[in-house]
């Protein structure tokens, strides 16, 4: 093992009530909490480990195997953990102890390895079968044996890392001498004593009320490690002569940053300040020594770190899950048009040749909901005492996850009118425009869009549009851009900021334009290509 990495999450939150709430937010957002009713609260223990090839061809590129250990505060079944990350693991047994093998498949890299449970609340995982037969000959909870002595330095952190150098420093040297004389070797030159002179570095963290950190590079000589206590000095003097540039893009807000970001960057840029002035290693025999403390409490820091980025998380596993409705519904079209011949109207005539009624109820049998479908009464309107019932039974891909709105509301629209491919007036099926008709091109015409308006799905009222009036508004659950659905079956995120002519130009089907889809980052540098110069 040449990296080793634990961290003692019970302890921590036990201590810390602030941190214990941000953490219940984020766990809320992982699957993997979900499925098995674990919190990190009840994991006395994690370790990572990455663990090198004993023998490395000189010149090749040593590919380390991943392990982890996580132990419980109480006996726990961890049997669901293994299965879920490795699928079909087949059941083995070795010196009376039983473990998990997954086979390697060539084809899959990655692949490999397996898990065993050495207690009734611990879990072993490691990627190859060598490095899990490896762990399982040792003693339970023993620690790698390079790193028992310097790792005891730090054993009492609520966090700690221990990285042997030895595994890397051949590669290192490789890597220059291949390098020659240009810029990246200039740069590994001038760090060469933390990976020539350094041989174990630990490091430990005690979160209090402020975050103290404590790490130790143990060297070859006394020598050496004077060499590497004026290299991070130098390394200091550097990077408090990039703060200023550090500090104005802190200061730059990104296209559609949210403003609680900028104030954490903000606060980042201050800390790391506060930090670098505290960079003054200490000597020691052949031990380089260094302790940092944050100026802010613990709770405040990780809150303003990880609170936005919790947000941002939970925004884009929704937009995803969003993304995927639209996909299905793009999909229930396209079998549509198989069927039909065309696009379904945005009101679709019934049997009776005048009762209209939405498209999202003529597609349900093509997302399988043939059930629903057929409990619908087409020769009444949508909103009679009858058909006002299924309201609430929506399907659950015409709701995006990001709307709050009232229970039956749909989040998934399409624009309707002249220029569009669903025209205002009701239709009867197979009377609607179908691909030939979409001159513009199905990846370049919008085909269902997202947006926030209080409209129950069976009700036949979409988005009218006219290419020659102001936009109507779409949107409005996301911050930066809004999953949009295209003819083609594709769904792209669109910047709420891009240019209005270019958005028209999507939604009609038979413009004339070819039109550049913006960058979500840059939404009004494209437009229409016919709008370019000529030479």
């Amino acid at each position: 093992t040449f990296v080793l990495m634990a961290a003692k999450p019970a302890r921590l939150l036990a201590r810390d009530d602030k941190m214990r709430s941000m953490v219940e937010a984020m766990e809320k957002e992982m699957d993997v909490f979900k499925e098995l009713g674990l919190r990190l609260s009840d994991l006395a223990e994690v370790r990572f480990m990455a663990i090198a090839p004993e023998q490395v061809p000189k010149g090749q590129f040593m590919r380390p195997t991943e392990a982890f250990m996580i132990r419980a505060v109480k006996p726990f079944d961890f049997s669901k953990l293994g299965e879920r990350n490795m699928p079909g693991a087949e059941k083995m047994a070795v010196n009376g102890k039983t473990y998990f093998r997954v086979t390697a498949d060539p084809s899959a890299p990655g692949r490999g390895g397996g898990y065993f449970m050495p207690d009734d609340r611990s879990i072993v995982v490691a990627r190859t079968e060598e490095a899990l037969m490896a762990i399982m000959s040792a003693v339970e909870g023993a620690l790698p044996s390079g790193f028992v002595k310097e790792f005891a330095r730090v054993a009492d952190s609520d966090a700690a890392l221990a990285f042997n150098v030895d595994p890397i420093r051949n590669e290192m040297e490789s890597t220059v001498n291949r390098g020659g004389t240009g810029p990246q070797t200039g740069m590994m030159l001038g760090f060469a004593p933390l990976w020539r002179e350094a041989e174990t570095v630990v490091a430990g963290a005690k979160l209090h009320d402020k975050l103290k950190v404590n790490a130790y590079a143990i060297c070859k000589t006394a020598e050496g490690a004077t060499e590497v206590k004026d290299t991070v000095i130098a390394a200091r003097v550097l990077a408090s002569n990039m703060l200023p540039m550090i500090r104005a893009q802190a200061n730059r807000p990104e296209p559609g940053e949210p403003q609680e970001l900028a104030k954490v960057k903000t606060m980042l840029v201050k800390e790391l300040e506060s930090l670098l002035a505290q960079v003054k290693p200490t000597v020691e025999g052949n031990t380089v020594s260094l302790a940092l403390e944050t100026s802010q409490g613990t709770s405040a820091i990780m809150a303003s770190v990880y609170m936005p980025a919790i947000a941002a998380a939970r925004e884009a596993a929704r937009r995803t899950q969003s993304t995927n409705n639209m996909r299905q519904i793009a999909l229930a079209m396209h079998n549509y048009v198989d069927t039909y011949k065309a696009f379904p109207a945005s009101s679709v005539l019934g049997p009776d040749g005048k009762t209209p009624h939405s498209w999202r109820v003529a597609i349900l049998p093509f997302i399988e909901q043939q059930a629903l479908y057929d409990q619908y009464k087409f020769d009444e309107p949508w909103d009679s005492e009858h058909n006002k019932k299924l309201i609430a039974i929506m399907p659950e891909i015409y709701r995006s996850p990001l709307d709050n709105g009232p229970a039956g509301n749909t989040s998934y629209f399409v624009l309707t009118g002249e220029h569009t491919i669903f025209p205002s007036q009701p239709t009867k099926p197979g009377k609607g425009i179908g691909f030939a008709k979409i001159t513009d091109g199905t990846s370049n015409t919008i085909l269902v869009v997202e947006a926030k308006r209080d409209i129950p799905w069976t009700k036949p009222e979409d988005i009218p549009f006219d290419k020659d009036q102001p936009l109507p508004k779409m949107g409005g659950l996301t911050r930066a851009a809004t999953p949009t659905a295209f003819a083609d079956g594709s769904v792209r995120l669109i910047s709420n900021d891009v240019d209005e002519n270019v958005l028209k130009a999507l939604i009609t089907h038979a413009g004339g334009e070819v039109v550049q889809i913006p960058p979500i980052d840059q939404p009004n540098r494209a437009r229409r290509v016919n709008d370019v110069p000529q030479p």
